[in-house]
C-alpha cells in the first residue's frame, strides 16, 4: 500500500506541475504594438521605424505579456556565421507602450509636431497556440549589449528607441510653440551725420552775414526698450518678429530724437549640455529701420532781412529723417523655467547701408541705421 500511496502521490504532482505550465503558457499573450507592424517584426519594419537600433544582424522580434503585466521582447538574431540566436529581454510597460506611440507616430515626432504621451497606445493582444516561456531573468545578447548594470541599460534603452528629443532618459523637454517678450537694451548707433548736415546749414546762414547760435546736438537713443513675438516653426527652429524704440527722446531744450525699427528673424535654439533649463540660441533676419531727430533754435536766429512791417524770418528749428533696410545678426542665452518663463542676455549687430544726405553746400553726408545693441529680456512661452 504504500509503494502505490507513493505512486499515487508522485503521479498527481507530476500532472498538477504540467497543469500549471500550461496554464502559465496559455496566460502568454502576443502583443502586435500597432496596426501598421505584423505580430511578428521584420527587418523592414525594425529600419522603417527605426526600432532596436541597438542591435545589429537583427532578423525579427515578437513582443508578449505575462499575465502579470510584465512584458518580454524575444529577439531573433544571426551572427557572423549565419548562426541564429534568439533571447528574451524584459522591458518596462512605459517602454512598450513608449515604442507603440513611436510607430504609430513616427512621422511626427520626426518633425515635432507630436511628443510621446499625447495620445494612448493602441495596441493589439492575441493568444497563440505556439508555446512559450517565461524568461527566468533578462539575457542580453552576447556581443549584442555590453555588461552595464540595469540603470544603464535601461537608459540605453530609452536613448536608442528615441531619439527624439535627444534626452529622453529625462523628463522630456517641453516644446513651447509661442513666447511674448520685453527686452531692454543699450544701443550703439552713430547720427553724427545728421550734425554734420544741420551744421553745413548753420555755416551757410553766417557765410550771408547771420548770427547763429552753434548747437552741437547729444543724440540719446539709449536705453532701448523692445517687444518680440516668437513662434516654433519646426523642432527647436523659431520665427521671431521684434519692435522697439528709446526709452527717452532726447532733451526737448534743443532737440529731439527719435529711432523705431521691426524685424523679422528665424532663431535657432541650441542646447550645448543636457541641462534643458539653459539653451543658446542664434537668429538673422531683415528689418525696416527709422529715424526722426529735430534740432530747436529758438526765435532769436534771424535768417532775413527785416521787412518794412518789422517782421523777419527766424531759423526755428532743422529736421532730418529716413530710413533703411537692415539685416540684424543675435546671438545669447537663455535660462527657461518649467513654467515657461524665461530670462536671457544677447548681443546684437546690425548690418544697414548708409543714407546720404545732401548738404547745402554740395557736400554729403551720411547716417548709418546699422550698430551694436547688447541687453536683456523676459520671456513667457505657451
Amino acid at each position: 500500500m504504500s509503494i502505490r500511496f507513493k505512486l499515487l502521490f508522485y503521479l498527481l504532482f507530476m500532472f498538477l506541475s504540467v497543469s500549471n505550465n500550461l496554464h502559465a503558457q496559455n496566460d502568454i499573450l502576443t502583443v502586435i504594438l500597432s496596426a501598421k507592424v505584423g505580430s511578428s517584426i521584420n527587418l523592414n519594419e525594425r529600419n522603417k521605424y527605426s526600432l532596436f537600433p541597438q542591435y545589429e544582424n537583427f532578423d525579427s522580434a515578437t513582443v508578449h505579456k505575462v499575465d502579470n503585466g510584465s512584458y518580454f521582447i524575444r529577439f531573433f538574431l544571426h551572427d557572423e556565421h549565419g548562426t541564429s540566436i534568439d533571447s528574451n529581454v524584459w522591458y518596462s510597460e512605459k517602454l512598450i507602450t513608449t515604442i507603440s506611440e513611436k510607430i504609430d507616430h513616427y512621422d511626427q515626432l520626426k518633425d515635432g509636431s507630436y511628443k510621446i504621451g499625447d495620445s494612448d497606445a493602441k495596441m493589439i493582444y492575441i493568444k497563440t497556440d505556439n508555446r512559450i516561456s517565461v524568461p527566468a531573468v533578462e539575457s542580453p545578447f552576447e556581443k549584442q549589449v555590453q555588461n552595464q548594470n540595469q540603470n544603464d541599460q535601461i537608459d540605453k534603452a530609452w536613448s536608442d528607441e528615441l531619439p527624439f528629443p535627444k534626452y529622453v532618459g529625462e523628463k522630456e523637454t517641453t516644446r513651447w510653440h509661442l513666447a511674448f517678450g520685453v527686452n531692454v537694451s543699450s544701443i550703439s548707433y552713430d547720427f553724427s551725420g545728421v550734425n554734420r548736415a544741420f551744421s553745413a546749414i548753420e555755416d551757410k546762414y553766417r557765410s550771408q552775414g547771420y548770427t547763429i547760435t552753434p548747437h552741437n546736438q547729444s543724440f540719446k537713443i539709449s536705453p532701448w526698450i523692445g517687444a518680440t513675438l516668437q513662434i516654433r516653426v519646426y523642432n527647436d527652429l523659431h520665427f521671431i518678429v521684434e519692435t522697439g524704440n528709446p526709452m527717452s527722446s532726447g532733451d526737448w531744450a534743443y532737440g529731439s530724437e527719435k529711432f523705431y525699427m521691426v524685424t523679422g528673424s528665424l532663431l535657432y535654439h541650441y542646447y550645448p549640455s543636457d541641462k534643458k533649463w539653459m539653451r543658446t540660441y542664434l537668429s538673422f533676419g531683415v528689418g525696416k529701420y527709422y529715424y526722426e531727430i529735430n534740432r530747436r533754435y529758438g526765435i532769436n536766429n534771424r535768417i532775413s532781412e527785416t521787412s518794412q512791417d518789422g517782421s523777419f524770418y527766424y531759423l526755428e528749428n532743422l529736421s532730418s529723417s529716413g530710413g533703411s533696410t537692415g539685416y540684424p545678426l543675435s546671438c545669447g542665452i537663455e535660462f527657461i523655467g518649467e513654467s515657461g518663463l524665461s530670462c536671457s542676455i544677447f548681443t546684437n549687430y546690425t548690418y544697414a547701408p548708409p543714407i546720404e544726405i545732401q548738404l547745402v553746400n554740395g557736400g554729403k553726408s551720411t547716417v548709418c541705421l546699422g550698430g551694436v545693441r547688447v541687453g536683456g529680456r523676459v520671456s513667457l512661452y505657451f
